[in-house]
């Protein structure tokens, strides 16, 4: 039981040691090799670092660190449901961790990751509004069968497949984060949710290719910004990987474009919210092509779509089917509210679509498919 001010260094050597007590610790706690395993059970701020050279660091108690002070890797981390933070100046972090069970792994200033934060169990990575940029070989990965929430972080230099899942039995979510691509991206594996609102950036893409299901929940907003591009793209034959919770669950079109590859792409029991010059697309070959869906022909299920004042959304290439079966299920504030089909696009009116209160324009040979009891209205 360490009390006072301790100045010299800690060594740890082997296993099932402990460090506990109200001690203020001045020089680094230093394991020395990937057999060294240590508890802590400090109750004051850790005023130096911990040195894990591949070794593993267990916690009874929070553990909060002193400004500039950290986590030294590789090694691992177990946190066993409690909190790690760490001060209020930014840090760069240059080795890998693994936080298995963490409470709150917690941002109170920047971050710079140059190298692998892995998740193992059930994680919460807390950036409390602060930004974490993955640098070249930064990324955030979530271990098998783990799931991490990340809440209140905003993320610079999302490429490649830098925040990843390891199976599709892992799960991210999504809490008020701010997404900003410098590169396009993959998500690959495992399922994605949306909490609160996350706001998509950069003007690259989002190629979802996960078999797994994802979910937009309740109050919820799926946002993105001016140039953004969300690709559909699944190893799958399936066209409904994106679920919305109800209408409150929002995917918003802030100048963006949303595109599927053949697979198609259907969406329903939500809302789509257009605002800006927004498209969407799907992608055709040899006459055959994927298309974008809205509504499945049952009333509960239609998908909602509102152009706002000043909107403009596109259907740059390909085919779009409305399925919607409500009337109000399609809204158009005013005149400024532009349905556009692009040239040599498809629209599909397997139900009646009012156009009445906006705007239709159609480019240079436009096919309109539709029932003998559907229509289109206005426009």
């Amino acid at each position: 039981d360490l009390r006072g001010i301790v100045s010299q260094t800690i060594t740890v050597t082997g296993a099932n040691n402990k460090i506990e007590g109200t001690a203020v610790l001045k020089s680094d706690i230093i394991l020395t090799d990937a057999t060294a395993t240590v508890t802590v059970n400090l109750k004051n701020r850790l005023e130096s670092n911990v040195q894990l050279n591949g070794g593993s660091m267990l916690l009874e108690d929070d553990l909060k660190f002193s400004d500039l002070k950290r986590v030294i890797g590789p090694g691992r981390l177990s946190l066993n449901g409690h909190k790690i933070s760490f001060g209020a100046q930014g840090l760069t972090w240059n080795e890998s961790l693994y936080f298995d069970n963490a409470a709150d792994v917690d941002l109170n200033a920047a971050l710079s990751l140059a190298q692998t934060w892995t998740f193992g169990g059930y994680s919460i990575l807390n950036g409390n509004g602060n930004i974490l940029t993955l640098g070249t070989y930064g990324n955030i990965v979530v271990d098998a069968g783990a799931t991490l929430l990340i809440k209140d972080t905003i993320f610079q230099g999302v490429s490649g497949n830098k925040i990843k899942c390891i199976t599709d039995q892992s799960n991210l979510i999504l809490q008020n984060v701010g997404w900003i691509q410098d590169g396009d991206y993959t998500f690959t594996k495992g399922a994605l949710q949306v909490l609160d609102d996350v706001i998509m950036r950069g003007e690259h893409t989002f190629a979802y290719q996960t078999i797994s299901t994802s979910n937009i929940n309740v109050y919820s907003r799926l946002i993105l910004d001016d140039g953004f591009t969300f690709s559909y793209d699944p190893l799958t034959t399936s066209s409904q990987l994106i679920k919305f919770a109800d209408k409150t669950a929002q995917l918003n079109l802030n100048g963006a474009t949303l595109h599927t590859t053949m697979t198609s792409m259907m969406l329903t029991s939500g809302t789509l919210q257009v605002a800006g010059s927004s498209f969407v697309a799907s992608e055709e070959y040899s006459g055959r092509g994927g298309r974008i869906i809205l509504g499945d022909d049952i009333s509960a299920h239609d998908m909602v779509c509102k152009v706002l004042s000043g909107a403009n959304i596109k259907l740059a290439t390909g085919s779009l089917n409305y399925r919607n079966v409500n009337a109000s299920s399609w809204q158009m504030i005013n005149q400024s509210s532009v349905l556009e089909l692009g040239d040599t696009t498809n629209l599909y009116l397997y139900e009646t679509l009012d156009t009445s209160v906006g705007v239709v324009l159609a480019n240079a040979d436009v096919v309109f498919y539709r029932l003998p009891t559907t229509n289109i209205i206005g426009g």
